[in-house]
């Protein structure tokens, strides 16, 4: 079977287009080769058996290729053939050239574009752009844009690129002074309800494009694209100055600080309008280009006091009512006004200019405040397309079917390949680390008829779910990772005979496509992402420095998983090397000089889960081995350098401590260790007999033909993630953990924060240790034993700059010591960062004293009322009069945490329970406040199985004592 969606037939005189995956594809403009007729010919027409004529435009541009309109349903094979009569237009797009303008419409929707012109000294913010007006048919003119620009624009001039029914794209250009330029093509199709905006710009790096709506067009109701197939309602005051929205190349997920898109509603008519990101990947420039949304006041209308004015001294607005107002007082003099600002520096920006009435734009079964039922969730594994389309609004299906995997894209796409032999593989469908990345509640038999079902079940609503419902967000990488053991899993059944041809047809179709989706950088920018801030294309610095570096490994192994089992399709080459080339990216882009992973405990195992399968397959195929890279060889050591001792919580088993997200736990990871173990013994004997301990005490099986090796239980600095106080008590291993460095923790706010192990317990760390909590106390400030500021949360990730540092480190001495430091130049407000007035920072000096006594002393630089928050691994805690708390953990295990300066006021707070009742899994709360005036605070921390814990401990001279740099 020919897997092609586009086929040309010349012996029969067809043009076959096949959809593959049961997905549906709404009217719309596709480019391809332009069959062989005389030039002269402008237009032709592609009859279907059913009587159906699809209209084709030839090029201006190219005259060998041309623009076919054309529906095509799910699972439709559409058998064109050649009419070289023009077939009619469904509204057709026209192009009108006025005295001044040029009109472009279709039924749906019409712009003016400026004339070009020369200009000769013009005011600042004058020069119109490329759009002067907007329209809904039927509708009131809307709209208009203008330059504001550090240097004057010289000439702005008009080009037809494409012109036709089917098609036409006209091109703005404007010229500065110096003669540097901007280009906007602005493309309409027939039958569309949007006009793509594709922007090439090289202005300076602080010009802008304006879009402004004002006056009687000044929108109320914003929309504006979230996790959900919908979008999120808001009210529009205009009060101050504020950032709505920032349209951007990605958004993870409608995760971070840029919009996949927004809209509006047009006051006085049943209109919306909107703007939504189009194919990240051709974005350039991403280090500052995006279109923000902002609710602005202008002085007397004075379009230079837009940005140029502060926001402040503009708030006049009086909204109260006559009968509330003192007209002596209460009079404003500034306007409000929608803007969209979009930057020009030196970059590519591609998105839609949508335009349609309030039914087109919203979802059938209602927007967030009208639908019954809950929007799709992001682990979603069941469901009809009819149920996802129902949640869908106009914005993200854009986002979705002309953005991230556009028909133009899919066209090009082969949809069926021949799996290589199963025997290709050093392991099969058995092995333990397949199953791992499998629901915890997968039957013994992978081969079972049902779960054949559901694994064929899974790929649908992947694929349904991500097109018809909130794309990335319902088909991330994290729900999406199981499509690549699934792949080996069906393949292997499939070359057993347990599944039908035709089934494994259509699985391995949708395997194809969603390997497809995952490769385009239009689904995620991660390549961007892993550019320093200096290079222009960089995402580093929009996005706040924290580009889930997890997610892109899911994303970069599903496809290159793909591309080993169907080595012979025509881009399985492609997906590999893209495979290899981007890991090796990441390991130099995502991993310190230690061998720490950017990311919390968690994803770092997941990464190391999700790669391994792929690393074997390029290792026999004789490709690629990453085990024989130093830098991946010291990623793995890095995870034995994690380790805390042995932890009732996993069975006495050892678990990585759990710094940033989500529990100690050691599953499935316990799988990998014998796994790396056996894979990089060929090229570090010492990494492979501590991987293969490693393996044994983490609850796996070593192998048995491989020595093991402990790791030696001594004090460490580990780079990018914290020091390791390591040590021994009453024959038992302890271990002190302090949380610092570059290393952001996935949302959690947990800089200079420490975790505290002996006799197989969690002594002190986070709240809800063993588990994940419900409430926002796990990623918060306060959620971890650490210093606070009372009444505002510290924000500790995001940008370098939140995040803090040893400034002192003693290992070696008679009684080591580390002293780090916390900044305190954010605090964190409905999901953003936003920086202090007065910026601190804080100090903090870890000493082992004894083997089973710790001093915690910290200092603030300059006066500040503080907090002091220790989370207990046991509620059977007491606080005495004193402010001492005492914890026993069961067994004769007692700790006791005595403060050792005055002035602080003790409090026990609420307990936070994890993913399970009990003690075991439930954390105790004691907070201490003080003062301003008291700057510096001690705490001494006892714990053992005796009477000694509750006796003085003598101090050396100056043990409190922080030298502030």
């Amino acid at each position: 079977m020919n897997g092609q969606m586009l086929n040309y037939l010349p012996g029969e005189g067809v043009l076959r287009i096949r959809e593959f995956c049961g997905l549906n594809h709404e009217f719309q403009v596709a480019e391809l080769d332009f069959p062989p007729l005389p030039e002269t010919v402008r237009q032709c027409g592609w009859l279907a058996p059913d009587g159906r004529r699809f209209p084709m435009q030839r090029s201006r541009q190219n005259p060998r290729r041309g623009f076919l309109a054309v529906a095509i349903a799910p699972h439709e094979q559409l058998d064109l053939k050649l009419d070289s009569a023009a077939a009619a237009v469904d509204d057709p797009v026209r192009l009108t050239l006025r005295e001044t303008e040029y009109l472009l419409e279709n039924r749906q929707l019409s712009l003016r574009i400026p004339a070009g012109r020369q200009w000769t000294a013009p005011l600042p913010c004058s020069v119109p752009g490329p759009v002067a007006e907007i329209r809904r048919s039927g509708g009131k003119w809307f709209g208009t844009t203008y330059f504001d620009t550090l240097l004057p624009i010289r000439e702005t001039a008009v080009t037809v690129r494409e012109e036709g029914p089917v098609r036409t794209v006209v091109e703005y250009r404007a010229l500065l002074a110096d003669g540097r330029e901007s280009r906007t093509a602005i493309t309409l199709d027939a039958g569309q309800c949007f006009a793509l905006i594709d922007e090439e710009f090289h202005f300076g790096e602080s010009d802008q494009l304006v879009w402004l709506f004002d006056g009687a067009v000044l929108p109320e109701t914003g929309y504006f694209l979230d996790s959900t197939p919908a979008y999120q309602t808001r009210w529009l005051n205009y009060f101050l100055d504020t950032q709505l929205a920032r349209l951007g190349p990605w958004s993870q997920q409608s995760q971070l600080g840029l919009s996949d898109g927004f809209g509006f509603a047009l006051p006085g008519e049943n209109t919306r309008f909107g703007a939504v990101a189009l194919q990240g990947g051709r974005w350039r420039g991403n280090r500052l280009n995006s279109l923000d949304a902002w609710m602005r006041r202008l002085r007397k209308g004075d379009r230079l006091t837009r940005r140029l004015v502060p926001a402040e001294t503009k708030a006049d607005a009086v909204p109260v009512p006559p009968a509330e107002q003192i007209p002596a007082r209460d009079r404003s003099e500034c306007t409000p006004a929608l803007c969209w600002e979009a930057w020009l520096g030196d970059g590519r920006r591609r998105w839609a200019l949508a335009v349609c009435d309030a039914e087109t734009f919203t979802p059938k079964a209602g927007d967030d405040l009208t639908r019954q039922e809950p929007p799709l969730d992001h682990f979603i594994s069941a469901g009809s397309a009819a149920e996802f389309q129902k949640q869908q609004g106009l914005l993200r299906k854009l986002h979705i079917q002309r953005g991230l995997l556009p028909l133009q894209e899919l066209l090009g796409m082969t949809f069926d390949a021949l799996p290589a032999p199963g025997s290709c593989w050093s392991f099969d469908g058995s092995a333990d680390f397949l199953r791992g990345h499998l629901a915890p509640d997968a039957p013994a038999d992978l081969h079972s008829a049902a779960f054949l079902r559901e694994m064929r079940e899974f790929l649908r609503v992947r694929l349904e779910s991500f097109w018809y419902g909130g794309g990335a967000a319902n088909t991330n990488p994290v729900s999406s990772r199981r499509v690549a053991p699934y792949t080996f899993l069906l393949e292997e059944a499939a070359a057993a005979g347990e599944i039908q041809p035709e089934e494994m047809r259509l699985a391995r179709a949708r395997i194809l496509a969603l390997a497809k989706l995952m490769s385009l950088p239009d689904y995620y920018c991660g390549e961007s992402a892993m550019r320093p801030a200096d290079d222009p294309d960089a995402l580093n610095v929009p996005l706040m420095g924290m580009a889930n570096q997890n997610f892109y490994t899911d994303v970069i192994n599903l496809s290159g998983t793909a591309g080993a089992i169907y080595p012979d399709h025509p881009e399985a080459a492609k997906w590999r090397g893209e495979f290899i080339r981007l890991f090796s990216r990441q390991l130099d882009v995502h991993c310190y000089q230690s061998g720490v992973w950017e990311e919390s405990h968690t994803y770092f195992q997941h990464v190391l889960l999700t790669v391994l399968p792929l690393m074997l397959m390029l290792r026999d195929r004789g490709e690629h081995d990453f085990f024989a890279d130093t830098r991946f060889r010291k990623m793995l050591r890095a995870t034995a350098a994690q380790l805390t001792p042995r932890d009732r919580l996993t069975g006495d088993f050892r678990h990585l401590v759990a710094f940033g997200d989500h529990e100690g736990s050691i599953e499935p990871y316990r799988i990998l260790w014998r796994h790396f173990a056996t894979a990089a013994a060929p090229h570090d004997r010492e990494l492979a007999a501590q991987l293969n301990r490693m393996a044994r005490e983490c609850g796996g099986t070593p192998d048995e033909t491989l020595p093991e090796t402990p790791l030696p239980w001594e004090n460490e600095y580990l780079p990018g993630l914290g020091v390791f106080f390591r040590g021994q008590l009453e024959n038992a291993e302890t271990l002190l953990a302090l949380r610092t460095g570059s290393a952001w923790a996935h949302h959690h706010d947990d800089d200079g924060s420490f975790q505290l192990f002996a006799f197989g317990r969690m002594l002190i760390g986070d709240a809800g240790f063993g588990g994940r909590t419900a409430g926002r106390e796990k990623f918060s400030d306060d959620g971890h034993s650490r210093w606070t500021l009372p009444g505002r949360q510290i924000h500790n990730y995001h940008w370098r700059c939140t995040r803090g540092w040893p400034v002192r480190l003693e290992l070696d001495a008679p009684q080591p010591e580390a002293t780090v430091f916390t900044p305190a130049n954010f605090t964190l407000a409905e999901g953003r960062a936003l920086p202090f007035q007065q910026q601190l920072r804080h100090f903090r000096k870890v000493v082992r004293l004894a083997p089973g006594a710790f001093l915690i002393a910290d200092a603030n630089e300059q006066p500040a009322e503080s907090c002091y928050h220790f989370h207990f691994g046991s509620t059977r805690l007491r606080l005495d009069t004193d402010g001492a708390a005492e914890a026993d953990y069961g067994d004769n295990v007692r700790l006791r945490l005595t403060p050792l300066s005055s002035g602080l006021a003790a409090e026990r707070l609420a307990d936070t329970a994890g993913c399970a009742p009990g003690d075991a899994m439930t954390t105790a709360h004691v907070r201490y406040t003080a003062p301003a005036a008291v700057r510096s605070a001690a705490f001494l921390i006892r714990f053992g199985t005796g009477p000694e814990i509750e006796q003085p401990f003598p101090l050396p001279a100056g043990a409190c004592d922080i030298q502030i740099s």
